[in-house]
């Protein structure tokens, strides 16, 4: 090993889907919604080995914040009662967006090099 092969830094943007469940062992289907999200990720990896294959290891801290604010969604919904078998009606409440993720990996894999030419 060498010392660290190389440093990283990423900034990104973007939308992920957001799905808040409903109840265990319930009819409700909970909700889901597009959430809008900035965040950044860096990081440092060390490669081991000589050759045309190397091991890799590398550690990543990363954080990304919610753009959409937190909001409400209120849903309707059918369910059926356990012990009649009778359905009935049912609203259900939501809270989705307006969250923020920190974390730390640890990242290990494999480079393959190919030789060309020969």
């Amino acid at each position: 090993m060498d010392g660290p092969r190389g440093y990283h830094f990423l900034v990104e943007g973007g939308a992920h889907r957001e799905h808040a469940s409903g109840g265990f062992l319930t009819d409700d289907p909970g909700s889901d919604g597009t959430i809008s999200h900035v965040g950044a990720r860096t990081g440092v990896d060390w490669a081991f080995g000589t050759g045309p294959a190397r091991f890799t290891f590398g550690i990543w801290a990363h954080a990304r914040l919610d753009v959409t604010p937190r909001y409400s969604t209120h849903y309707d919904y059918t369910a059926e009662s356990w012990l009649s078998g009778d359905t009935y009606a049912s609203t259900g409440s939501k809270e989705l967006g307006g969250k923020g993720y920190a974390g730390l990996s640890l990242r290990f894999g494999a480079d393959f090099i190919p030789k060309l030419g020969q």
